[in-house]
């Protein structure tokens, strides 16, 4: 008895499969296509200096995409006759294996995950600095480099099928500063900032009428990076609309095997999730194609960013904490910005006021729950600051010392309006006193 089997169709077999492949395939063709984004140009969002990437695939324009999911179809129909013909011709058994893949391997979903260095060019390198002193008149940077621990800066870009994204780096240089020194004060641990801005965008080659308030890059694909700590659905809450109406826009979803949610903001959707410690990645797909949201984000990818930062550290105040809400690109607490020569400059939030040490320049008011924060940093040598009012002290606190920077901390509450005095004093009394306002009408007063 013959017991091999007969692969060889007959021709009423090799008909029925051909009008099952058809009824299966042919449904396809008529699927509405989706992304809309291209390689093309458009305007950033800063004044900084775009750099273009170069990944390995470039889109077909939106005027082909339907076209070449037709194709596509098409040759899927080819390949399956062409299987069976040669089924009748060659019963030979297909090999066990295939040749490795040249594609780039997926990003991991894991936090921590190992970067995958992708073919990018331009590379992504240390932040440009541009002196002050050759550049008065536009963006520089006036700060020391400070270099990143390895693998800290990398950020996000999207699936290779977007084509060539558009990053401008010199936002790690407004948008981004140290949190955390490392034990030698030379390496930054951590990154606070990139909230609400993109670092990668997908430009659109469509345009959207924004006279109505409608976000003028609403067809672009656009995808954030945001140094923090908070939950995503907290970040969502922040920057989705109306947060004070509830939360029912938000809706729990998983991305890359993490917890996230979507959001709305501006007409377009959002959703974010926490991809690794301290990083919480955003993902805004075309207004045009929201349901290729998810699709995006689990395809994004992580490439390296840059090794050095403006020499920037926040400060840690014990007295409210130093959790970054993600709610701007402002600190939370007070930084501290380090010159090459050494020098130094501070501001509440962000830096903004010269850079003499003088008190008046140093010293901050900050409503923290109903309460006035005076704060500030002082000379090494200073060991008190005294805050009064009209002639009478209202408390006098010990400075304390903080890992940005050789000189002190001073933070203590009031609990008064109006103008108060600040004095420093060290072993020989008040060397120095500044009067600052105390105004807790934050916001519009009507």
């Amino acid at each position: 008895m013959n017991t091999e089997l007969d692969n060889t169709l007959s021709d009423d077999e090799l008909d029925a499969r051909l009008r099952t492949t058809f009824a299966t395939v042919m449904p396809l063709l008529d699927t509405p296509s989706t992304a809309t984004t291209s390689s093309g140009g458009s305007e950033s969002d800063t004044d900084g200096e775009l750099l273009v990437f170069d990944l390995a695939a470039t889109p077909s324009p939106p005027s082909r995409r339907r076209m070449t999911g037709i194709l596509g179809a098409a040759a899927a129909i080819v390949l399956v006759v062409a299987g069976l013909s040669v089924a009748q011709r060659d019963p030979s058994p297909t090999p066990a294996a295939s040749e490795p893949s040249q594609l780039p391997p997926p990003a991991e979903s894991t936090p921590g995950s190992e970067v995958v260095e992708y073919e990018i060019a331009p590379p992504v390198g240390t932040y440009p600095v541009v002196s002050c002193e050759e550049n008065n008149t536009g963006p520089c940077n006036p700060y020391a480099d400070l270099p990143v621990a390895a693998g800290l800066s990398d950020f996000y870009v999207g699936p290779e099928r977007l084509g060539t994204p558009v990053v401008s780096l010199d936002e790690f240089g407004r948008l981004v500063r140290c949190t955390t020194l490392d034990a030698t004060g030379a390496t930054c641990d951590k990154l606070e900032g990139y909230a609400g801005v993109g670092i990668t965008r997908y430009p659109s080659v469509g345009t959207v009428d924004n006279s109505g308030g409608a976000d003028a890059g609403g067809l672009d694909v656009e995808i954030g990076t945001t140094f923090t700590d908070i939950a995503p659905i907290d970040y969502a809450r922040k920057w989705g609309n109306d947060p004070e109406l509830g939360d029912a826009s938000i809706e729990d979803v998983e991305v890359r095997g993490q917890a996230a949610v979507t959001y709305a903001y501006a007409g377009s959707r959002y959703v974010a999730w926490t991809e690794r410690p301290g990083v919480l990645v955003w993902v805004k797909a075309a207004n045009d194609a929201p349901d290729n949201l998810l699709e995006i984000a689990e395809g994004v990818r992580r490439v390296p960013g840059p090794a050095t930062i403006p020499w920037i550290v926040s400060v840690p105040d014990e007295k409210h904490g130093n959790v970054y809400d993600a709610s701007s690109n402002d600190a939370d607490t007070l930084l501290v910005g380090r010159h090459s020569d050494g020098s130094e400059c501070v501001g509440l939030g962000y830096i903004e006021s010269a850079c003499t040490g003088a008190i008046g320049e140093q010293t901050f008011a900050k409503i923290v729950d109903d309460r006035a924060l005076v704060t500030g940093i002082a000379p090494a040598t200073v060991t008190a600051v005294r805050v009064s009012q009209n002639g009478t002290k209202l408390v006098e606190t010990p400075t304390r010392p903080i890992d940005a920077s050789p000189n002190l901390l001073f933070s203590e509450y009031v609990d008064v309006e109006g103008p108060v005095t600040v004095e420093w004093i060290d072993a020989t009394g008040v060397i120095a006193s500044t009067d600052i306002e105390i105004d807790f009408c934050r916001t519009a007063c009507g």
